[in-house]
């Protein structure tokens, strides 16, 4: 992101925003996520070849569907190429993570992070060169996608490691074992197709308004709370067959101990963005971007403020997961989407891209708020 805006045109970097907001939430609804699923089947309901299978197939929907939009729909060549390519991107990883799940499942949490560092290290470093050296845009963006689909390699190694024999990573599920996981998976997969919106609805309205030429700085700034967005996902997801097995055992109060727990360490993370934005926010977009992106610190500081309340509903979601209650993700994700859309709606035309951060924090505010109605409830029946 950072090469793209210093090096490229507004239009690359526009280019690569629209297709990283039209991939992500096909992607994630064909997700399902399973590797949630299967992070938490302590009773080993299904086989790893349950999950392989049908992710493969989930994913050949994606890309079909991406490819129409792409083509068809689409007449922006550069456009459907950065699309295509990141949308192949997403495939192999989502794929990585039907290995990432078993790991999970174990509490094997050392072979995912070795994954991930990998993946990090090895794509950024390719898509570096490619962009920075080379000059070409289309060359790096191959790299990341190469270097995703390369490193399936590790994760098949470090899931053969927990025993599991070769025959049963290969894709051979029934027919009634996919369908019992697509019956469990599909609200979850609404839900994280919301979720991709819920991040996306605030660059959809920018593109359809007059502020349109303002989508890739919009894009840049959301771009650096995804850094905080993964951290909170991977310690949410690292302590999901925990809370999962205490519930099991009856063990309430402990539950809620680490629950709350979870909950402050996610939201002190996005405080502690907050506070780093507010006292030395003009320095770090001036180093990590130019010095046309200061006149924006407000935004995003109401966009930090916004994704903070975002991750304490994450740990809140994630735990309700565990006590088996997938559908609790659907509802709170389906209130902050419709304050979303109310809000963008409004804000966006009369106030630009501070109205789209306004959104943000207004649809944080709804997710939280229904959250901790879903908890209540939920601890109320315990």
């Amino acid at each position: 992101m950072v090469a793209l805006i210093t090096k490229y045109s507004p239009g690359n970097l526009d280019d690569i925003i629209i297709a990283l907001s039209v991939t992500a939430p096909v992607i994630v609804f064909f997700n399902l996520q399973l590797r949630l699923l299967q992070a938490l089947d302590s009773q080993n309901d299904h086989r790893f070849r349950d999950f392989i299978t049908l992710r493969l197939i989930a994913q050949c929907f994606s890309l079909g569907l991406l490819a129409i939009w792409a083509f068809v729909f689409n007449s922006n060549l550069s456009l459907a190429i950065c699309l295509m390519v990141i949308a192949a991107s997403r495939a192999f990883y989502s794929i990585g993570e039907t290995f990432y799940g078993e790991q999970q499942k174990f509490e094997r949490m050392g072979g995912i992070a070795s994954s991930m560092a990998m993946k990090g290290a090895l794509s950024l470093t390719c898509f570096s060169y490619f962009l920075i050296v080379k000059s070409d845009l289309y060359s790096a963006l191959a790299a990341w996608a190469a270097i995703h689909f390369i490193t399936l390699a590790f994760d098949v190694k470090q899931t053969l490691a927990l025993g599991i024999s070769t025959k049963e990573l290969l894709p051979t599920s029934t027919l009634k074992s996919m369908a019992k996981l697509v019956k469990n998976g599909f609200p979850l997969g609404v839900s994280g197709l919301l979720i991709s919106l819920q991040i996306n609805i605030p660059n959809y309205a920018l593109m359809s308004s007059e502020y349109k030429d303002e989508v890739g700085i919009f894009g840049a700034l959301l771009f650096l709370t995804t850094i905080g967005r993964k951290i909170i996902e991977s310690g949410v997801r690292a302590t999901g067959p925990r809370l999962s097995n205490i519930l099991i055992e009856g063990r309430i109060q402990r539950f809620r101990q680490l629950r709350f727990r979870l909950c402050m360490l996610s939201a002190s993370l996005g405080i502690a963005g907050l506070l780093a934005a507010l006292f030395w926010g003009e320095s770090l977009l001036s180093i990590l971007y130019t010095n046309a992106f200061i006149p924006y610190l407000p935004v995003l500081l109401w966009v930090i403020g916004g994704e903070t309340l975002n991750f304490a509903s994450l740990a809140l979601e994630h735990a309700l997961s565990a006590g088996k209650k997938f559908d609790a993700q659907l509802r709170s994700i389906v209130s902050s989407v419709l304050t979303l859309v109310a809000a963008s709606w409004y804000l966006i035309p009369n106030y630009g891209v501070l109205g789209a951060a306004w959104a943000v924090v207004l649809g944080g505010a709804a997710r939280l708020l229904a959250t901790i109605i879903l908890t209540r409830n939920f601890d109320d029946k315990k």
